[in-house]
């Protein structure tokens, strides 16, 4: 559900089933704790009744999303026989692709809504993006090469990181991330962080993926937001989601803490 958990997975740090495993409940703790908070401050206001819809689709089109939200599980599958998870995303795509192109081929035109083209979206897509996170891991490998990183890790964690520090230092990496993109940021995380422990890690994807929140501009979901709601300001995020946010985010840490505990004894 996270790009730096997507990441962190690929550089096996943890499998599924251990993120599942480590960070399911932890994650379900800032999610209540700080939706909580936040409805605490719903004030009653007027609703706008939802507009009349006349889409309804067709036996077609709800075969093509089922192949498209099908293919989400091919990368879980491929992983189980050894192949990395991108060929899945690869071999979905190109099913959706082929049933898309044999529905349009053999159904009446007025009989389909799909009337887009994957070769389209495909030479539409935004490189700039791309050559963005291309430049940001290149950017941590040299550091990486440099010796940088292995001298911000003795500072953080020192030269044999209790738990106390690792968690101390995942926390502060989540923190950041509400100010400085998560991605940069999780790279860097595994060269500083060093530790074979895949509850760690769990900590690590946990912390980066929803420490963000903390400020408007900390998260891509935060940014969409901002440009579809007029009243969604920096400002107004602050003064109301921000408390619940970082309340959410220390109960998360808390539980992770009580729970890895548990799980040691």
């Amino acid at each position: 559900g996270d790009v730096t958990t997507t990441m962190l997975w690929l550089n096996d740090k943890f499998t599924a089933a251990e993120i599942i495993r480590f960070a399911f409940g932890p994650a379900a703790i800032i999610y209540l704790v700080s939706t909580a908070l936040l409805v605490m401050q719903i004030k009653e206001g007027r609703i706008d009744p939802p507009e009349e819809q006349g889409f309804k689709f067709l036996r077609s089109e709800k075969l093509v999303i089922g192949f498209a939200v099908g293919s989400f599980s091919l990368p879980f599958i491929v992983n189980l026989i050894g192949l990395r998870p991108y060929f899945g995303l690869l071999l979905g795509l190109g099913i959706t692709w082929i049933v898309i192109d044999i529905l349009r081929r053999y159904l009446p035109e007025h009989r389909t809504h799909f009337t887009a083209s994957i070769e389209d979206f495909l030479r539409d897509a935004d490189i700039s993006t791309l050559q963005f996170f291309v430049g940001i891991l290149l950017a941590v490998s040299a550091l990486d090469y440099l010796g940088i990183l292995n001298s911000a890790s003795a500072l953080l964690l020192g030269h044999a990181p209790t738990l106390e520090r690792l968690v101390t230092g995942s926390s502060l990496v989540g923190v950041l991330s509400a100010i400085v993109d998560n991605v940069p940021l999780t790279a860097a995380a595994m060269h500083i962080i060093k530790t074979t422990d895949a509850s760690v890690w769990a900590l690590v994807a946990l912390a980066v993926g929803t420490g963000g929140s903390i400020l408007l501009i900390g998260s891509a979901a935060g940014i969409a937001a901002m440009g579809l709601v007029k009243d969604l300001t920096f400002t107004s995020y602050l003064k109301v989601a921000t408390i619940p946010a970082i309340v959410g985010y220390i109960a998360g840490i808390g539980m992770w803490y009580l729970q890895h505990l548990a799980l040691r004894i």
